[in-house]
């Protein structure tokens, strides 16, 4: 060809390896690394070492938590985590618009409720 003429556009970069090893290579890398992270976030050690400094209530200790014992605390659950709401009085205190959830399991009442 003619010095200073461009390649024709279906020709390749020529490298050591070919170009489907070259993708395979780097999917298998990344496929590794992004299940690594996977299992490293979600063992399950991890998540029992978590929960381990967590107490455990039952649905009937839970109950008990409704702002009408003599500490006024008021615990919800949802998605089997319990919350200590006792700072929202405002929200979850008797006669409150939130106060039907003091001391009770939320999840299906938040899984239904509507935001609009």
């Amino acid at each position: 060809g003619q010095v200073g003429s461009r390649p024709p556009m279906d020709a390749a970069v020529k490298t050591d390896e070919p170009a489907s090893r070259i993708g395979v290579r780097s999917t298998v890398l990344i496929c590794v690394a992004v299940g690594w992270t996977w299992y490293t976030m979600t063992t399950p050690g991890d998540r029992a070492q978590e929960r381990s400094f967590a107490p455990i209530y039952a649905l009937e200790d839970l109950r008990q938590f409704d702002g009408n014992g003599p500490d006024g605390t008021i615990l919800i659950g949802v998605l089997g985590r319990v919350f200590n709401v006792t700072s929202g009085t405002e929200f979850y205190a008797k006669g409150q618009g939130y106060s039907v959830f003091a001391g009770h399991d939320c999840t299906h009442a938040f899984a239904i409720a509507s935001t609009k």
